[in-house]
C-alpha cells in the first residue's frame, strides 16, 4: 500500500505529490520536489490556496505536519535514495514555530543519510515580519537540517537572509499566479541575485521548450515543470536526460 492521504477536521484530506525534477550537475532527472494539495468538498486546493486565506499559524502547521508525516514515508520507502535528492515545502510559520511544536520535528530524528538527500524549502516568505526571527529558526534546524533554501518572488528580500550562510539555495516559481511582471525580466533579476550571493539557483514550473531554455541560460542548479515531466504521486526513476535534449523539439 502507498502512501496515503492524511485526513485533517474541517481542512479536508492533504496529499503530498512530487514534481520529477532535473539536475544540471548530473544531467539527470534524479530530484523530486514535494508540493501539498487539499481536497475539501469536491475542491482542491494547491499553490498558495494549499492554507486556507488568513490561517492561524495553528491551522498551518496541522496541514505542514501531515505533509511531514507523508514525508517521511516516502522517504523511507523512495529506493535508490542514495542517488536522489528529495525537497520538500514548508510555510514560514511552521519554520518559525517554536521546536516542540514543530512541523519539521519527525524530520530531525530520521538517520543521517536520509537527512543528507533532503531539501528543506521555506515557502510564503511574503509573510515575514521578523528577519531576525527567521534566522534564528533556521539555526536551530540546521543542525539536524543542513539543507534550507527559500522560495522567493522578487529580489526585494533582506540583506541579512541572502547573506547567511545556513540558505543554500533560492527557488523561483515561473508558474506561481500571484505574479503580475513579465517572467523573464524577473527570473534574471532573481538569478542575478542568487548567484551575486553563492546560492543555487532552483527553477520551478516551466512551460514549455522557451521557459526551459531561458532557465539553463540563467544557469539553474534544478528545474521543474510541465513542460519537462508530469507529477507523480511518489519519488519515481532515475532518468539520464542531456541538456541539448530539453530543447529538441
Amino acid at each position: 500500500m502507498g502512501v496515503q492521504p492524511t485526513r485533517l477536521r474541517q481542512l479536508g484530506d492533504v496529499v503530498l505529490a512530487f514534481h520529477p525534477t532535473w539536475q544540471r550537475h548530473t544531467e539527470r532527472i534524479d530530484c523530486y520536489v514535494g508540493f501539498g494539495f487539499r481536497h475539501q468538498d469536491s475542491t482542491v486546493f494547491k499553490g498558495e490556496q494549499l492554507y486556507p486565506a488568513s490561517a492561524p499559524a495553528k491551522t498551518i502547521q496541522r496541514i505542514d505536519k501531515a505533509i511531514t508525516k507523508q514525508g517521511v514515508q516516502h522517504l523511507e520507502r523512495t529506493s535508490q535514495l542514495d542517488q536522489k535528492t528529495i525537497f520538500l515545502p514548508f510555510h514560514l510559520e511552521s519554520i518559525l514555530a517554536e521546536k516542540k511544536n514543530s512541523p519539521l520535528k519527525p524530520l530531525h530524528n530520521l538517520p543521517e543519510q536520509i537527512r543528507h538527500r533532503l531539501r528543506i524549502e521555506i515557502i510564503q516568505l511574503g509573510e515575514l515580519k521578523s528577519t531576525e526571527a527567521l534566522l534564528k529558526a533556521i539555526d536551530i534546524h540546521q543542525s539536524h537540517l543542513p539543507n534550507i533554501g527559500i522560495q522567493v518572488e522578487s529580489t526585494d528580500i533582506a540583506r541579512d537572509i541572502l547573506q547567511n550562510k545556513d540558505i543554500s539555495f533560492i527557488s523561483f516559481d515561473m508558474s506561481s499566479s500571484s505574479l503580475n511582471t513579465p517572467h523573464t525580466g524577473q527570473l534574471s533579476a532573481i538569478a542575478q541575485m542568487a548567484h551575486k550571493h553563492k546560492k543555487y539557483l532552483c527553477i520551478w514550473g516551466v512551460k514549455n521548450k522557451q521557459d526551459i531554455e531561458h532557465a539553463l541560460q540563467e544557469q539553474c542548479a534544478y528545474l521543474n515543470g510541465r513542460g519537462l515531466a508530469r507529477d507523480m504521486r511518489k519519488p519515481g526513476k532515475i532518468i539520464s536526460l542531456p541538456a541539448s535534449k530539453m530543447l529538441l523539439d
